[in-house]
């Protein structure tokens, strides 16, 4: 049995390769045009399943930023996370 479920972890700025930071970020090798088309193809798969004869599939693309920590903190339990749809936050993940 095919998956119905596909989950793509990218990274922020695939829909925005044109704009500052992320221009730099796909210089060299085209990174995020190249996890852009994986985003855009799993999309066009999902969208051309055939209803009745093919089992849908389900797709969540995650996009990470930069992970960080914030070691001047006194210890304290308020670890912070951001979601959002779609390519529209940018900066670190965490505290």
């Amino acid at each position: 049995m095919p998956p119905s479920h596909v989950l793509i972890v990218s990274a922020l700025g695939t829909e925005r390769t044109n704009k500052m930071p992320y221009s730099m970020q796909n210089l060299f090798g085209g990174k995020l045009d190249k996890l852009g088309e994986i985003e855009r193809g799993i999309g066009a798969i999902s969208r051309s399943r055939i209803a009745g004869k093919q089992s849908p599939l389900d797709y969540t693309v995650v996009k990470f930023g930069d992970v960080a920590s914030d070691d001047n903190k006194g210890g304290g339990d308020e670890d912070t996370i951001a979601i959002q749809p779609g390519d529209v936050l940018d900066g670190e993940i965490g505290p």
